[in-house]
Order: C-alpha cells, then sequence, then structure tokens
C-alpha cells in the first residue's frame, strides 16, 4: 500500500483507540466528514460493481426464458417440467459463478473472506415485492476495514405509480466505535419485459455526495448507518416505460478499539401509490434497533425487504 494510505492508516487508528473510551461522544465521532481510503474505495467498488452487474444482466436473461417456457406451459396441457428444471439449475450456477469470480478479484487486492456460508438461492419469481437479494462480506487486513456488499434483484421491474422516495439503508448493530468510512449506493431500471440490453444505470451516490444520474442522492447519515433516497419514479406521460430492477450498496466498516466483531446489513423500504388520488408522503425515517424505520404522514401501498444480518467477524490469525 502506498505510504500516505500507511500514514492515513495509522492516524486514523489513533482516533479510533482514542473514541472508543469514551462512550458519549460516539455519535460525533462515528460521522465521518470525508472517506481516508476514497481512491482504494472508488477502484474496489467499480471491480465490485462489474461483477454484480453482470450476473444481473445473466439473471435476466434465464428469467426470460423462464418466462417463455411458463407461458408456453399455460398453454399446453403437458406436466413436463424438466426444461423449468434446467433453468431453475442455472440461475444457481450464476449465483456460484459471482461469488466465485468476487472472491478471486478481491483476494488478488489483499482480502479475506469472512465466512463460507451458504449461498443465497435465485428461484424464479414474479411478483415485484418478492425481489431477492444476498450479501457478501470480506475483510481487508491491511486498512482493517470490512467491506459489505448487498443487493436487491427483481424479476419483473417495479412500475406501480409513484408515492415518494424509496429509501435504500445500510446499518451496523453495536455501538462498538467502528466507523463507517463510506456506504455507497446505486440503482439499474429495465423495460417492462426485462430485456437484459436495455438494462441501465440511473444513478450512484455515496453518504458524502452524489456519483452520477439524479436517482440517487443520501438522504440521512447516522452513527450506525446510512439511508439513500431512490427515486423510481417511472411513469412518461401516461405509459410505464422502465422501472427500478436491481439495486447494489457497498459498505466499508472501520475496526476499531479491541471489539472483534459487530452485525450488518441492508434494507429496502418501497412506497407507492394505490389509486390515482392517493397522496403518499414519508414523515420521517432512521435506523433504530438494527433496523431502517419509516414513517408516514400520508401512507399508500409499501412492502419492506432486508438483505439479512451478516456477522462482521475479524477472521481468526488477524
Amino acid at each position: 500500500m502506498k505510504k500516505w494510505v500507511r500514514i492515513i492508516l495509522s492516524t486514523l487508528l489513533s482516533v479510533c483507540m482514542l473514541s472508543s473510551s469514551n462512550v458519549w461522544a460516539l455519535q460525533k465521532s462515528q460521522i465521518k466528514l470525508n472517506d481516508p481510503y476514497a481512491e482504494f474505495h472508488s477502484k474496489i467498488n467499480k471491480i465490485v460493481e462489474e461483477i454484480y452487474f453482470v450476473n444481473f444482466l445473466k439473471v435476466q436473461e434465464i428469467q426470460q426464458k423462464i418466462a417463455m417456457v411458463s407461458a408456453e406451459a399455460s398453454l399446453s396441457t403437458g406436466t413436463d417440467n424438466s426444461h423449468m428444471l434446467e433453468l431453475s439449475k442455472k440461475l444457481n450456477e450464476i449465483e456460484k459463478e459471482r461469488y466465485l469470480n468476487l472472491e478471486k478479484a478481491l483476494t488478488s487486492y489483499g482480502a479475506v473472506p469472512v465466512s463460507k456460508e451458504t449461498l443465497p438461492s435465485v428461484q424464479p419469481k414474479s411478483i415485484p415485492g418478492d425481489w431477492q437479494t444476498g450479501s457478501d462480506i470480506f475483510y481487508w487486513p491491511e486498512t482493517k476495514e470490512f467491506s459489505f456488499y448487498a443487493w436487491f434483484m427483481g424479476n419483473t421491474p417495479i412500475l406501480d405509480m409513484w408515492g415518494d422516495y424509496d429509501l435504500l439503508s445500510m446499518e451496523m448493530k453495536n455501538d462498538n466505535g467502528w466507523i463507517w468510512n463510506n456506504i455507497a449506493a446505486m440503482a439499474v431500471f429495465n423495460d417492462k419485459n426485462m430485456n437484459p440490453d436495455l438494462a441501465f444505470d440511473v444513478g450512484e451516490a455515496d453518504k458524502y455526495h452524489v456519483v452520477s444520474g439524479n436517482h440517487v442522492s443520501a438522504r440521512s447519515d447516522f452513527w450506525n448507518g446510512c439511508i439513500f433516497n431512490i427515486q423510481d419514479k417511472t411513469i412518461q406521460g401516461m405509459m410505464f416505460l422502465n422501472g427500478l430492477t436491481f439495486m447494489m450498496m457497498e459498505g466499508w466498516l472501520q475496526v476499531c478499539g479491541n471489539s472483534r466483531v459487530n452485525y450488518v446489513k441492508a434494507d429496502f423500504e418501497h412506497n407507492y401509490k394505490r389509486h390515482i388520488f392517493d397522496i403518499v408522503a414519508i414523515s420521517g425515517s432512521n435506523i433504530t434497533d438494527f433496523n431502517l424505520n419509516v414513517s408516514y404522514s400520508n401512507e399508500g401501498g409499501s412492502w419492506f425487504r432486508t438483505s439479512g444480518s451478516r456477522v462482521a467477524e475479524i477472521p481468526s490469525g488477524y
């Protein structure tokens, strides 16, 4: 690692040791004003985004085939499910391939896989509210950080009537002095037929600024995590042409003090109008009790998804 990164790391770890001795100072000290390893994090994030996005496109291609098989089956009196089973198996093979590619790429930069838990099973589904999620976590010994990645993927786009911003969050559980150096979020739209060739990035932001596009921005930053606004508005004229189909989050969690373990996860809250004359408005949002909490002054329809909790524990020997 470059000399300037080592100097920053030494200074940062000294601050972490001091802040961990004063519990009452955590709320203020844990909200960072900048990312101390911004260049390094950006480089790694781009690698992860590419792997995740390629995986997403492969999944969409299989989902298109599943939709065609399902349509054909509905018109047939036969009961042969072999083709559907083959496609479902292919989905899980794609997921395994994604993780192996991710592990190979990140370990080449010095990352250590935190656990080898059972990989998420990607199943064919058709209801937007049944969005599937997953996550990966790695430890970086040289900077003493965890990188946590979470994804949310729909097999059909969200084409509901616009309510208010959807909210996406990443959080840690324990108030043990650890600090989020950065958290980032990105969103992808696709057409109603989920054509892989028509998927496009609509925005990316981290906790400090908007990186690209105009559909993603940081909403609130807390000691335990960050909440992002996701604009899923899709209507153009009177037609729904494109909708939210994929999101991912990247978090860099700095280890401070003597604690060796914490817990991390990501949450997503989608809201929408049930009827054209509805008014949907969020009145507040926060991260408490290891959850994204959202309140509405005018509530319409909504559904919630979580990536599930992952253990961020420093691997033995580090």
